[in-house]
Protein backbone atom coordinates (compact mmCIF):
# COMPACT_ATOMS: atom_id res chain seq x y z
CA UNK A 1 0.00 0.00 0.00
CA UNK A 2 1.28 3.41 -0.87
CA UNK A 3 2.42 5.58 1.95
CA UNK A 4 1.31 9.15 1.57
CA UNK A 5 2.81 12.16 3.25
CA UNK A 6 1.09 15.48 2.72
CA UNK A 7 3.21 18.57 3.13
CA UNK A 8 1.69 21.99 3.70
CA UNK A 9 4.09 24.92 3.36
CA UNK A 10 2.33 28.04 4.45
CA UNK A 11 2.74 31.75 3.93
CA UNK A 12 0.99 34.58 5.73
CA UNK A 13 0.56 37.86 3.88
CA UNK A 14 -0.80 40.89 5.69
CA UNK A 15 -2.32 44.00 4.16
CA UNK A 16 -2.91 47.03 6.38
CA UNK A 17 -4.70 50.13 5.11
CA UNK A 18 -4.69 53.38 7.00
CA UNK A 19 -6.83 56.39 6.19
CA UNK A 20 -6.22 59.89 7.52
CA UNK A 21 -8.72 59.66 10.40
CA UNK A 22 -9.71 55.97 10.58
CA UNK A 23 -7.58 52.95 11.50
CA UNK A 24 -9.35 49.96 9.93
CA UNK A 25 -7.38 46.70 10.16
CA UNK A 26 -9.07 43.46 9.02
CA UNK A 27 -8.94 40.58 11.54
CA UNK A 28 -7.94 38.03 8.98
CA UNK A 29 -4.87 36.75 7.20
CA UNK A 30 -4.33 35.34 3.75
CA UNK A 31 -3.06 31.78 3.96
CA UNK A 32 -1.28 30.13 1.03
CA UNK A 33 -0.24 26.51 1.02
CA UNK A 34 1.20 23.86 -1.27
CA UNK A 35 -0.15 20.28 -1.13
CA UNK A 36 2.25 17.46 -2.03
CA UNK A 37 2.46 13.75 -1.35
CA UNK A 38 5.07 11.02 -1.80
CA UNK A 39 4.57 7.75 -3.63
CA UNK A 40 5.96 4.43 -2.39
CA UNK A 41 9.04 5.11 -4.57
CA UNK A 42 9.49 8.49 -2.80
CA UNK A 43 8.60 10.57 -5.84
CA UNK A 44 6.85 13.87 -5.16
CA UNK A 45 3.35 14.15 -6.59
CA UNK A 46 0.71 16.89 -6.53
CA UNK A 47 -2.96 16.11 -5.94
CA UNK A 48 -5.61 16.49 -8.59
CA UNK A 49 -6.66 20.16 -9.02
CA UNK A 50 -10.16 20.91 -7.80
CA UNK A 51 -12.32 21.94 -4.86
CA UNK A 52 -11.14 20.79 -1.39
CA UNK A 53 -12.42 21.43 2.12
CA UNK A 54 -9.74 22.16 4.73
CA UNK A 55 -10.15 22.56 8.50
CA UNK A 56 -7.78 24.86 10.41
CA UNK A 57 -7.10 24.18 14.10
CA UNK A 58 -5.01 26.41 16.38
CA UNK A 59 -3.12 25.30 19.51
CA UNK A 60 -1.41 27.13 22.37
CA UNK A 61 1.49 24.69 22.29
CA UNK A 62 2.92 22.09 19.97
CA UNK A 63 1.05 19.18 21.63
CA UNK A 64 -2.60 19.15 22.67
CA UNK A 65 -3.80 22.44 24.20
CA UNK A 66 -6.49 23.53 21.76
CA UNK A 67 -7.08 27.26 21.39
CA UNK A 68 -9.55 27.42 18.49
CA UNK A 69 -10.81 24.73 16.15
CA UNK A 70 -13.28 23.81 13.50
CA UNK A 71 -12.69 26.68 11.07
CA UNK A 72 -13.41 24.98 7.75
CA UNK A 73 -13.47 26.50 4.31
CA UNK A 74 -13.51 25.39 0.70
CA UNK A 75 -10.37 26.11 -1.29
CA UNK A 76 -9.43 25.60 -4.91
CA UNK A 77 -6.20 23.64 -5.26
CA UNK A 78 -4.55 24.52 -8.53
CA UNK A 79 -1.47 23.53 -10.47
CA UNK A 80 1.42 22.17 -8.38
CA UNK A 81 -0.87 21.89 -5.35
CA UNK A 82 -1.01 25.64 -4.63
CA UNK A 83 -4.09 27.10 -2.91
CA UNK A 84 -4.95 30.40 -1.23
CA UNK A 85 -7.63 31.16 1.35
CA UNK A 86 -8.52 33.67 4.07
CA UNK A 87 -8.53 32.73 7.76
CA UNK A 88 -10.52 34.76 10.28
CA UNK A 89 -13.56 37.03 10.33
CA UNK A 90 -14.03 40.48 11.86
CA UNK A 91 -15.61 40.36 15.34
CA UNK A 92 -15.26 36.57 15.79
CA UNK A 93 -13.17 34.53 18.19
CA UNK A 94 -10.99 33.38 15.34
CA UNK A 95 -10.57 36.95 14.10
CA UNK A 96 -9.69 38.28 17.58
CA UNK A 97 -7.09 35.62 18.33
CA UNK A 98 -4.49 37.59 16.38
CA UNK A 99 -4.73 40.21 19.15
CA UNK A 100 -4.27 37.67 21.96
CA UNK A 101 -0.48 38.08 22.08
CA UNK A 102 -0.05 34.30 22.27
CA UNK A 103 2.27 31.84 20.61
CA UNK A 104 0.07 29.71 18.35
CA UNK A 105 0.51 26.50 16.38
CA UNK A 106 -1.53 25.38 13.36
CA UNK A 107 -2.72 21.92 12.33
CA UNK A 108 -4.56 21.42 9.04
CA UNK A 109 -7.03 18.64 8.23
CA UNK A 110 -8.20 17.73 4.74
CA UNK A 111 -11.96 17.13 5.10
CA UNK A 112 -13.09 16.54 1.52
CA UNK A 113 -11.31 16.13 -1.81
CA UNK A 114 -12.25 15.43 -5.43
CA UNK A 115 -12.59 11.83 -6.59
CA UNK A 116 -9.24 10.21 -7.39
CA UNK A 117 -7.35 13.13 -5.90
CA UNK A 118 -4.45 10.88 -4.99
CA UNK A 119 -4.85 11.47 -1.23
CA UNK A 120 -5.60 8.72 1.35
CA UNK A 121 -8.95 8.14 3.06
CA UNK A 122 -10.61 11.35 4.27
CA UNK A 123 -10.76 13.20 6.62
CA UNK A 124 -6.98 13.25 6.67
CA UNK A 125 -4.91 15.02 9.33
CA UNK A 126 -1.72 16.52 8.02
CA UNK A 127 1.22 15.05 9.99
CA UNK A 128 2.98 17.59 12.21
CA UNK A 129 2.03 20.94 13.65
CA UNK A 130 3.49 24.31 12.54
CA UNK A 131 4.15 27.34 14.70
CA UNK A 132 2.75 30.58 13.32
CA UNK A 133 5.38 33.14 12.39
CA UNK A 134 5.52 36.87 12.85
CA UNK A 135 3.10 38.49 10.40
CA UNK A 136 -0.24 37.63 12.12
CA UNK A 137 1.07 39.25 15.32
CA UNK A 138 1.51 42.53 13.46
CA UNK A 139 -2.20 43.07 14.18
CA UNK A 140 -0.94 44.75 17.36
CA UNK A 141 -0.86 47.83 15.11
CA UNK A 142 -4.59 48.16 15.93
CA UNK A 143 -3.64 49.35 19.40
CA UNK A 144 -2.29 52.55 17.86
CA UNK A 145 -4.31 55.43 16.48
CA UNK A 146 -2.62 54.90 13.14
CA UNK A 147 -0.68 51.91 11.81
CA UNK A 148 2.17 54.24 10.84
CA UNK A 149 2.89 54.86 14.54
CA UNK A 150 3.81 51.23 15.13
CA UNK A 151 7.42 50.25 14.54
CA UNK A 152 7.52 47.88 11.55
CA UNK A 153 10.81 46.51 12.81
CA UNK A 154 9.34 45.65 16.22
CA UNK A 155 6.41 43.81 14.70
CA UNK A 156 8.17 41.95 11.91
CA UNK A 157 11.25 40.86 13.86
CA UNK A 158 9.23 39.34 16.71
CA UNK A 159 9.42 35.90 15.10
CA UNK A 160 11.24 34.41 12.15
CA UNK A 161 9.30 34.62 8.91
CA UNK A 162 9.38 32.59 5.71
CA UNK A 163 7.20 32.69 2.61
CA UNK A 164 6.84 30.19 -0.19
CA UNK A 165 4.46 30.60 -3.10
CA UNK A 166 3.90 30.73 -6.83
CA UNK A 167 2.48 34.27 -6.72
CA UNK A 168 4.58 37.30 -7.58
CA UNK A 169 5.84 38.94 -5.48
CA UNK A 170 6.01 36.38 -2.64
CA UNK A 171 7.10 39.11 -0.20
CA UNK A 172 6.52 42.79 -0.84
CA UNK A 173 7.49 45.64 1.47
CA UNK A 174 6.84 49.36 1.00
CA UNK A 175 7.63 52.40 3.11
CA UNK A 176 6.50 55.96 2.39
CA UNK A 177 8.33 57.44 5.38
CA UNK A 178 11.43 59.59 4.92
CA UNK A 179 14.37 57.28 5.56
CA UNK A 180 11.96 54.31 5.87
CA UNK A 181 12.73 50.74 4.90
CA UNK A 182 10.37 48.54 2.89
CA UNK A 183 11.92 45.21 3.88
CA UNK A 184 14.57 44.82 6.57
CA UNK A 185 16.19 41.54 7.47
CA UNK A 186 18.65 40.88 10.31
CA UNK A 187 20.47 37.76 11.44
CA UNK A 188 23.41 37.82 13.82
CA UNK A 189 25.04 34.68 12.39
CA UNK A 190 23.56 33.99 8.95
CA UNK A 191 21.44 35.47 6.14
CA UNK A 192 19.21 38.45 6.92
CA UNK A 193 17.22 38.42 3.67
CA UNK A 194 17.42 35.63 1.10
CA UNK A 195 15.67 35.75 -2.27
CA UNK A 196 15.46 32.86 -4.71
CA UNK A 197 13.63 32.93 -8.03
CA UNK A 198 13.64 31.63 -11.56
CA UNK A 199 13.87 35.27 -12.55
CA UNK A 200 14.71 37.93 -9.91
CA UNK A 201 15.42 36.81 -6.33
CA UNK A 202 15.52 40.26 -4.72
CA UNK A 203 14.33 43.42 -6.45
CA UNK A 204 14.58 46.94 -5.03
CA UNK A 205 13.11 50.17 -6.43
CA UNK A 206 13.58 53.72 -5.17
CA UNK A 207 13.08 57.18 -6.59
CA UNK A 208 15.51 59.03 -4.30
CA UNK A 209 17.41 56.64 -2.00
CA UNK A 210 19.14 53.27 -2.10
CA UNK A 211 17.11 50.49 -3.73
CA UNK A 212 19.07 47.57 -2.23
CA UNK A 213 21.63 48.02 0.55
CA UNK A 214 23.82 45.29 1.98
CA UNK A 215 25.83 45.85 5.16
CA UNK A 216 28.19 43.59 7.07
CA UNK A 217 30.85 44.07 9.73
CA UNK A 218 32.61 40.75 9.17
CA UNK A 219 31.65 39.29 5.77
CA UNK A 220 30.04 40.23 2.46
CA UNK A 221 27.80 43.29 2.49
CA UNK A 222 26.16 41.90 -0.63
CA UNK A 223 26.88 38.58 -2.34
CA UNK A 224 25.49 37.46 -5.67
CA UNK A 225 25.82 33.88 -6.92
CA UNK A 226 24.78 32.40 -10.24
CA UNK A 227 25.49 29.05 -11.92
CA UNK A 228 24.85 30.06 -15.52
CA UNK A 229 24.36 33.82 -15.55
CA UNK A 230 25.47 37.09 -13.91
CA UNK A 231 26.06 37.00 -10.15
CA UNK A 232 25.45 40.71 -9.57
CA UNK A 233 24.16 43.16 -12.18
CA UNK A 234 23.70 46.89 -11.74
CA UNK A 235 21.95 49.27 -14.13
CA UNK A 236 21.28 52.99 -13.94
CA UNK A 237 19.65 55.28 -16.49
CA UNK A 238 21.49 58.45 -15.45
CA UNK A 239 24.29 57.44 -13.06
CA UNK A 240 26.64 54.62 -12.06
CA UNK A 241 25.38 51.07 -12.63
CA UNK A 242 27.53 49.63 -9.84
CA UNK A 243 29.48 51.71 -7.34
CA UNK A 244 31.99 50.17 -4.96
CA UNK A 245 33.56 51.89 -1.97
CA UNK A 246 36.00 49.99 0.23
CA UNK A 247 38.84 50.42 2.68
CA UNK A 248 41.13 48.17 0.60
CA UNK A 249 39.51 47.73 -2.82
CA UNK A 250 36.52 49.70 -4.03
CA UNK A 251 35.78 47.06 -6.67
CA UNK A 252 37.63 43.76 -7.04
CA UNK A 253 37.12 41.30 -9.86
CA UNK A 254 38.43 37.73 -9.90
CA UNK A 255 37.94 35.21 -12.71
CA UNK A 256 38.40 31.49 -12.03
CA UNK A 257 37.49 30.36 -15.55
CA UNK A 258 40.02 29.44 -18.21
CA UNK A 259 41.19 32.58 -20.06
CA UNK A 260 38.69 34.66 -18.03
CA UNK A 261 38.67 38.39 -17.33
CA UNK A 262 38.88 39.84 -13.81
CA UNK A 263 37.36 43.23 -14.67
CA UNK A 264 35.79 43.98 -18.04
CA UNK A 265 34.66 47.46 -19.09
CA UNK A 266 32.73 48.50 -22.21
CA UNK A 267 31.81 52.03 -23.31
CA UNK A 268 30.80 52.62 -26.94
CA UNK A 269 28.79 55.85 -26.79
CA UNK A 270 30.89 58.83 -27.88
CA UNK A 271 34.53 59.57 -28.73
CA UNK A 272 35.23 60.49 -25.08
CA UNK A 273 33.75 57.27 -23.64
CA UNK A 274 36.05 55.29 -21.33
CA UNK A 275 35.76 51.50 -21.03
CA UNK A 276 37.76 51.64 -17.79
CA UNK A 277 38.76 54.87 -16.07
CA UNK A 278 41.10 55.11 -13.11
CA UNK A 279 41.85 58.34 -11.27
CA UNK A 280 44.25 59.16 -8.45
CA UNK A 281 45.53 62.53 -7.27
CA UNK A 282 48.29 61.04 -5.11
CA UNK A 283 49.12 57.55 -6.38
CA UNK A 284 48.67 55.58 -9.58
CA UNK A 285 45.49 55.78 -11.67
CA UNK A 286 46.34 52.30 -12.96
CA UNK A 287 48.83 49.60 -12.01
CA UNK A 288 49.38 46.53 -14.16
CA UNK A 289 51.40 43.72 -12.63
CA UNK A 290 52.14 41.49 -15.59
CA UNK A 291 52.07 41.66 -19.36
CA UNK A 292 49.96 44.50 -20.77
CA UNK A 293 48.60 44.81 -24.30
CA UNK A 294 46.83 47.79 -25.84
CA UNK A 295 44.83 46.82 -28.93
CA UNK A 296 44.55 50.36 -30.24
CA UNK A 297 46.44 53.65 -30.11
CA UNK A 298 48.16 54.61 -26.87
CA UNK A 299 48.51 58.30 -26.02
CA UNK A 300 50.31 59.78 -23.00
CA UNK A 301 51.80 63.00 -21.69
CA UNK A 302 55.19 61.41 -21.02
CA UNK A 303 56.73 57.97 -20.76
CA UNK A 304 59.75 56.04 -19.52
CA UNK A 305 60.94 52.72 -18.25
CA UNK A 306 61.41 52.42 -14.49
CA UNK A 307 63.58 49.67 -13.00
CA UNK A 308 65.51 48.92 -9.85
CA UNK A 309 68.84 50.74 -10.19
CA UNK A 310 71.47 48.25 -11.44
CA UNK A 311 74.09 49.65 -9.04
CA UNK A 312 71.84 50.09 -5.99
CA UNK A 313 68.62 48.06 -6.59
CA UNK A 314 67.49 48.11 -2.94
CA UNK A 315 67.56 51.90 -2.59
CA UNK A 316 67.18 53.53 -6.01
CA UNK A 317 65.22 53.46 -9.28
CA UNK A 318 66.60 54.12 -12.76
CA UNK A 319 64.50 55.87 -15.46
CA UNK A 320 64.98 56.30 -19.21
CA UNK A 321 62.61 58.39 -21.31
CA UNK A 322 61.02 57.11 -24.49
CA UNK A 323 62.47 58.18 -27.86
CA UNK A 324 59.61 59.84 -29.72
CA UNK A 325 58.88 61.23 -33.18
CA UNK A 326 56.01 62.91 -35.01
CA UNK A 327 56.09 59.87 -37.30
CA UNK A 328 55.37 56.23 -36.57
CA UNK A 329 59.11 55.58 -36.83
CA UNK A 330 61.13 52.39 -36.32
CA UNK A 331 64.89 52.48 -35.59
CA UNK A 332 67.40 49.76 -36.55
CA UNK A 333 71.17 49.79 -36.02
CA UNK A 334 74.25 47.59 -35.91
CA UNK A 335 77.97 47.29 -36.79
CA UNK A 336 79.71 45.68 -39.77
CA UNK A 337 83.32 45.06 -40.93
CA UNK A 338 84.30 46.18 -44.43
CA UNK A 339 85.88 43.78 -46.93
CA UNK A 340 89.19 44.23 -48.81
CA UNK A 341 87.66 46.79 -51.12
CA UNK A 342 86.23 48.86 -48.27
CA UNK A 343 82.64 47.67 -48.83
CA UNK A 344 80.01 45.68 -46.88
CA UNK A 345 76.48 44.47 -47.50
CA UNK A 346 74.02 44.68 -44.58
CA UNK A 347 71.17 42.16 -44.62
CA UNK A 348 67.91 43.09 -42.87
CA UNK A 349 65.05 40.81 -41.71
CA UNK A 350 62.70 39.34 -44.33
CA UNK A 351 59.78 41.42 -43.02
CA UNK A 352 61.67 44.74 -43.08
CA UNK A 353 60.41 46.00 -46.47
CA UNK A 354 56.80 44.99 -45.72
CA UNK A 355 56.82 46.92 -42.43
CA UNK A 356 58.79 50.06 -43.37
CA UNK A 357 59.10 52.81 -45.99
CA UNK A 358 60.84 56.22 -46.37
CA UNK A 359 64.26 55.06 -45.12
CA UNK A 360 66.91 57.26 -43.51
CA UNK A 361 70.60 56.26 -43.07
CA UNK A 362 73.49 57.15 -40.80
CA UNK A 363 77.05 55.77 -40.91
CA UNK A 364 79.94 56.27 -38.46
CA UNK A 365 83.49 54.96 -38.98
CA UNK A 366 85.07 53.43 -35.88
CA UNK A 367 88.84 53.55 -35.17
CA UNK A 368 89.81 55.98 -37.90
CA UNK A 369 88.24 58.58 -40.11
CA UNK A 370 86.60 57.61 -43.40
CA UNK A 371 85.65 60.79 -45.26
CA UNK A 372 84.44 58.84 -48.30
CA UNK A 373 82.18 56.44 -46.30
CA UNK A 374 78.75 56.34 -47.93
CA UNK A 375 75.66 54.28 -48.84
CA UNK A 376 76.56 52.74 -52.19
CA UNK A 377 73.20 51.05 -52.72
CA UNK A 378 69.97 51.86 -50.87
CA UNK A 379 67.67 49.26 -49.38
CA UNK A 380 66.35 46.80 -51.91
CA UNK A 381 65.17 43.26 -51.24
CA UNK A 382 65.88 43.91 -47.54
CA UNK A 383 69.57 44.75 -47.89
CA UNK A 384 71.82 47.78 -48.52
CA UNK A 385 75.51 48.32 -49.36
CA UNK A 386 78.17 50.48 -47.63
CA UNK A 387 81.29 51.63 -49.50
CA UNK A 388 84.17 54.15 -49.36
CA UNK A 389 85.73 52.95 -46.14
CA UNK A 390 89.16 51.54 -45.31
CA UNK A 391 89.58 47.81 -45.97
CA UNK A 392 88.87 45.83 -42.80
CA UNK A 393 87.46 48.90 -41.07
CA UNK A 394 84.53 48.78 -38.61
CA UNK A 395 81.39 50.82 -39.28
CA UNK A 396 78.39 51.61 -37.07
CA UNK A 397 75.16 51.99 -39.07
CA UNK A 398 71.62 53.16 -38.31
CA UNK A 399 68.49 52.93 -40.45
CA UNK A 400 65.04 54.33 -39.68
CA UNK A 401 61.77 53.61 -41.45
CA UNK A 402 58.14 54.76 -41.23
CA UNK A 403 55.61 52.03 -40.50
CA UNK A 404 53.45 51.01 -43.44
CA UNK A 405 51.68 47.95 -42.04
CA UNK A 406 47.90 47.65 -42.33
CA UNK A 407 47.16 48.96 -38.84
CA UNK A 408 49.51 51.95 -39.13
CA UNK A 409 48.05 52.91 -42.51
CA UNK A 410 44.52 52.83 -41.05
CA UNK A 411 45.39 54.69 -37.82
CA UNK A 412 47.98 57.33 -38.62
CA UNK A 413 48.70 59.51 -35.56
CA UNK A 414 47.99 63.19 -36.26
CA UNK A 415 50.75 65.58 -35.24
CA UNK A 416 48.26 68.39 -34.53
CA UNK A 417 44.57 68.12 -33.72
CA UNK A 418 41.86 70.67 -32.98
CA UNK A 419 39.90 70.31 -29.74
CA UNK A 420 36.19 69.88 -30.41
CA UNK A 421 32.94 69.61 -28.47
CA UNK A 422 33.38 69.29 -24.71
CA UNK A 423 37.17 69.38 -25.11
CA UNK A 424 37.13 73.04 -26.16
CA UNK A 425 38.43 75.20 -23.31
CA UNK A 426 39.66 72.19 -21.30
CA UNK A 427 43.23 71.21 -20.45
CA UNK A 428 45.07 67.97 -19.88
CA UNK A 429 47.18 69.76 -17.26
CA UNK A 430 45.51 73.07 -16.29
CA UNK A 431 47.89 73.67 -13.37
CA UNK A 432 50.78 74.12 -15.83
CA UNK A 433 48.98 77.02 -17.51
CA UNK A 434 47.77 78.79 -14.37
CA UNK A 435 44.06 78.04 -14.84
CA UNK A 436 41.51 76.38 -12.58
CA UNK A 437 41.81 72.62 -11.96
CA UNK A 438 38.08 72.42 -12.76
CA UNK A 439 39.07 72.84 -16.42
CA UNK A 440 40.86 69.48 -16.42
CA UNK A 441 39.57 67.41 -19.34
CA UNK A 442 38.09 64.56 -17.30
CA UNK A 443 36.34 67.01 -14.96
CA UNK A 444 34.66 68.68 -17.93
CA UNK A 445 33.71 65.55 -19.85
CA UNK A 446 32.89 63.20 -16.98
CA UNK A 447 31.46 65.34 -14.18
CA UNK A 448 29.28 62.55 -12.79
CA UNK A 449 32.29 60.42 -11.97
CA UNK A 450 33.43 62.84 -9.26
CA UNK A 451 29.90 62.80 -7.81
CA UNK A 452 30.29 59.15 -6.87
CA UNK A 453 32.75 60.06 -4.11
CA UNK A 454 29.91 61.88 -2.34
CA UNK A 455 27.93 58.66 -1.76
CA UNK A 456 26.64 58.49 1.79
CA UNK A 457 25.82 55.09 3.25
CA UNK A 458 22.36 55.24 4.90
CA UNK A 459 22.27 54.72 8.65
CA UNK A 460 20.64 51.42 9.49
CA UNK A 461 17.90 51.34 12.14
CA UNK A 462 18.67 50.04 15.60
CA UNK A 463 17.97 46.32 15.83
CA UNK A 464 15.53 45.66 18.74
CA UNK A 465 16.52 43.38 21.58
CA UNK A 466 14.37 40.33 22.41
CA UNK A 467 13.05 42.19 25.49
CA UNK A 468 11.97 45.14 23.34
CA UNK A 469 10.26 42.84 20.86
CA UNK A 470 8.16 41.20 23.57
CA UNK A 471 6.76 44.48 24.93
Amino acid sequence: MKQFVLFIMCMFLLSVSVQSQISGIPHKVTYQGVVKYLTSSYKTKYPKPGLYTLSFNFYEDSTTTLYSSGYSTEVVVGKNGVYTTTIGEDGTELGNMWLANKLLWLKVIVVTAPTKSGLPTLPYTIPGINQLTSVPYAYTAERAEQANSVSPIANLLAKSFSAIGDASPTIYGMSDAIGGIGVYGFNADNIGVFGSSGNIGVYGVTSTGTAVLGSSTASYGMLGLSVNNIGVSGMSTNDDGIYGQGYINGVKGISSGSDGTGVYGIANNGTLAYGIWGSSASGYAGWFSGKTHVSGTLSKSAGSFKIDHPLDPANKYLYHSFVESPDMKNIYDGTVFLDGSGQAEVKLPDWFGALNKDFRYQLTAIGSSAPDLHIAKEIENNRFTIAGGKPGGKVSWQVTGIRQDAYANAHRIPVEEEKVGKELGSYLHPELFGVSPELRLENVTHQKASRATELQIPKLPKVPTPEELNK
